[in-house]
């Protein structure tokens, strides 16, 4: 056997000297046989297939230089008959604040055609947030370039069968599933074989544990018939583990969803007051209830809104319930979600697709809305203005446009605005967002639509960056669930940028400091009878240059593969600014305790992310990677 043994990635704030440009360029080129260094027209050609759009829209990687280095080391990561794959030519990276013109929810797009200029796009959300995920995103992208140009007939056709998919026209992806439990995630069973083998190849790598545990068949294809014996296995260090004990576990998943009653009150004209209840199929003394239902309803027009169901007070939780609101302006017809997600405590899943329960949701909207908000051009403004907030100078920039609609806007939420600066060094503005509350000015009508102005004011702390901002995006929601985004940039399809100077006194784009000592204890609850139920005990010291701590999160992995994530709500959590002095040392204990049920064996530390109140993240996992391949 051969091993090679990956070191975890620490992504943080930090600047590579030694990586430079021409260097992790000239590595993707060489060894993975693609590039990220376009020209103005290789843009245009590059997109013009699919977005058309000019080099306004993207920006070099080299802004964050810990992403270029994340992706160097996920596509070293597959066999070295996969380094290069025919038709991936090129890496793009749109600017930051900006989401897909077409995909706007997704963190990255891949579009494999055979040809030279194919490639993939990441989003700046696909770089925040669990850097597992991220790591896995960047070998699911890849591996859509597998399936097109590299898979045979045979593989695509024995996947479709080893995952029960069969073609269904009145499916929304055009393809349905006879399997509700064998998937990695609830996004493979909802869309196609394609990004079920994407996600799965992806766990496959980054969390074997979980494939094996969820979908052995679909392990066993990927190792024998993609990877030819080459094995990955996931270990966190031993220091940051802890053993949970139980006679009783819950390896059951949630039960299959037996009946689904929907009642819809209101007149044509009035407000629907809406309730689902679903009842599971539950056999007494089985752990097969769940702790949420999640779906997302959509309407005949696309627009859409998301729901949970929660547990009733059935002693089982096999029936969940949830009552909800929409508009009377909503699309009238039939609103239906696309999948059902039952999620227990222990982290099992079913995912049910529209065939597998039966479901009829009518609106009788005889008012119904299906124009979404518009954006008045040009009608922008930045104002930055400086007042005193406990203690300290801060800038608060105010962003104010007109807008038309002809039936109102949501009162909670109804217009987003993102900034970015013109700041170099790769520093985060992810913070600098903001949604309009409670409400809209009306200023007047324009034809048959209310002229609305909008405001929002950000605040931009002393620790911020001194540049000039302006928003990269602003999006419009309106009572009836249509949503406008607007985005800003040099390119022609774009609003033109307004820029606004912003001073600052003490610019801090050094992440936290953590200290590598980090201590993680498990302690059951009932030991003499163990049932799962542990108390976790996570101790860690850290310390920032000036901002001061401020969120921190963290995940814990389970012997199954399933991450379990939580937040820390220490006591300088929600604070607009450090209470006590963030360049000292400061210990931080972390409680939570594991619920009946849970897997028995070894769970451990999966990651733990430190950010300051001016979004620069030190974002740690824990877990090392080990490659195996049989020689010869």
């Amino acid at each position: 056997m051969f091993c090679e043994v990956y070191i975890p990635l620490v992504h943080a704030a930090f600047p590579f000297p030694l990586f430079t440009p021409c260097l992790w360029q000239h590595i993707m080129q060489t060894r993975f046989g693609c590039t990220a260094a376009t020209t103005d027209a290789e843009y245009e050609s590059l997109t013009l297939p699919t977005t058309a759009e000019t080099a306004a829209s993207f920006q070099p990687f080299e802004t964050h230089p810990e992403e270029p280095l994340l992706l160097l080391t996920m596509f070293e990561e597959l066999p070295a008959g996969f380094h290069v794959i025919a038709g991936l030519a090129h890496i793009l990276r749109r600017v930051d604040g900006h989401p897909h013109p077409l995909y706007s929810p997704a963190p990255a797009v891949a579009w494999p055609t055979a040809h030279e200029n194919s490639y993939i796009e990441f989003m700046e959300n696909a770089f925040i947030g669990d850097l597992r995920h991220t790591r896995r995103l960047i070998l699911h992208e890849k591996a859509h370039f597998m399936w097109s140009n590299l898979f045979t007939e045979e593989i695509r056709n024995d996947w479709i069968n080893v995952s029960g998919w069969y073609e269904d026209a009145s499916a929304a992806s055009g393809w349905a599933t006879t399997e509700d439990t064998t998937f990695v995630s609830a996004y493979a069973h909802m869309k196609n074989p394609n990004e079920d083998m994407a996600e799965s190849i992806s766990y496959y790598v980054e969390n074997p544990a979980k494939l094996t545990a969820c979908c052995q068949a679909k392990f066993q294809f990927i190792r024998d018939r993609i990877m030819h014996g080459y094995r990955y296995v996931s270990k966190i260090r031993d220091d940051l583990t802890f053993q949970v004990f139980n006679l009783f576990p819950d390896f059951v998943y949630p039960g299959k969803i037996i009946r689904v009653d929907i009642t819809v009150s209101g007149a044509p004209t009035e407000d629907k007051l809406c309730t689902v209840e679903i009842l599971l199929n539950a056999q007494p003394g089985v752990f097969d209830g769940a702790q949420h239902a999640y779906f997302r309803l959509f309407s005949e027009i696309g627009t859409y809104f998301d729901q949970y169901l929660m547990p009733t007070n059935s002693p089982d939780n096999s029936i969940l319930s949830g009552s909800f609101t929409i508009s009377k302006y909503a699309k009238a017809g039939l609103w239906v979600p696309n999948q059902i997600t039952l999620k227990d405590n222990a982290g099992n899943q079913r995912f049910a697709g529209t065939n597998d329960f039966g479901w009829s949701m009518y609106l009788d909207n005889s008012l119904e809305d299906l124009g979404p908000p518009v954006y008045v051009e040009d009608s922008l403004t930045l104002i930055a203005t400086e007042e005193e907030l406990e203690g300290h100078v801060v800038t608060w920039v105010t962003a104010s446009w007109l807008l038309t609609e002809d039936n109102g806007m949501k009162q909670h939420g109804g217009v987003y605005v993102r900034l970015v600066d013109d700041h170099e060094g790769g520093h985060s503005t992810q913070g600098l967002q903001e949604y309009g509350y409670p409400g809209l000015d009306e200023v007047g009508t324009s034809g048959d639509d209310i002229l609305y102005r909008a405001t929002v004011k950000i605040l931009l702390t002393e620790f911020r960056a001194e540049a000039n901002y302006t928003a990269s995006l602003i999006n419009l929601y309106d009572v009836a669930e249509n949503i406008a985004s607007t985005r800003f940039s040099l390119d022609s399809e774009d609003q033109t940028p307004v820029w606004v100077e912003v001073s600052t006194s003490n610019y801090d784009d050094q992440a936290p400091e953590v200290d590598p000592l980090i201590t993680v204890t498990g302690t059951a609850t009932n030991p003499e009878s163990p049932n799962g139920e542990t108390v976790v005990e996570i101790v860690f010291t850290a310390r920032d240059d000036k901002s001061g701590v401020g969120t921190v999160n963290f995940r814990l992995l389970d012997p199954q593969g399933n991450s379990f994530f939580e937040y820390h709500y220490h006591d300088n959590f929600y604070t607009t600014f450090f209470e006590g002095d963030a360049t000292e040392w400061q210990t931080y204990t972390i409680n939570v305790v594991l619920p009946a049920g849970s897997a028995p064996g070894v769970w451990g530390l999966e990651s733990l992310e430190v950010s300051d109140k001016a979004d620069n993240n030190n974002a740690q996992s824990f877990v090392e990677n080990m490659h195996f391949q049989v020689e010869g």
